[in-house]
Formats: C-alpha cells, sequence, structure tokens
C-alpha cells in the first residue's frame, strides 16, 4: 500500500479505485489502505470479475464516468 501511495502521490490525473467486495484480494487492499479516502469505491457483494448484473453496471457506471470526465 505504501509503494502505491507513493507512486500515485505526485500523479496530476483523478484516481479511482474500483473494488469488487465479496474479492479477498480487495479486502486486503481495503484493509491496507486508509478508510478515509474518497477515491475508494466499493461494490458491495460483487466478486472479483464484477460479472453479477448489478456489479457489473455498478463498474460500467464508473468507468463510463471516468472515461467521459477525461
Amino acid at each position: 500500500a505504501e509503494r502505491l501511495q507513493a507512486g500515485i502521490e505526485g500523479y496530476d490525473r483523478p484516481v479511482r479505485f474500483l473494488l469488487a467486495g465479496a474479492d479477498r484480494t480487495a479486502q486486503t487492499f481495503a484493509a491496507h489502505w486508509p478508510n478515509d479516502d474518497q477515491r475508494v469505491h466499493v461494490c458491495k457483494g460483487a466478486g472479483h470479475a464484477f460479472v453479477e448484473s448489478a456489479a457489473s453496471a455498478w463498474y460500467r457506471g464508473h468507468i463510463l464516468e471516468v472515461l467521459r470526465s477525461a
């Protein structure tokens, strides 16, 4: 987590972390990342690949929002 934080510290573009709430890797990331970071977005109940219908729509919505703001 510290290396990632250092790597994006000087990055001047928006950063958004999309986490699948039921994914163990995402859970580990969240456990080691500051809880108050507004860049972290969690889709509760989503599996690793966001294959669930609601999770897929959630993920797609975030991706489209980022692309539109670029």
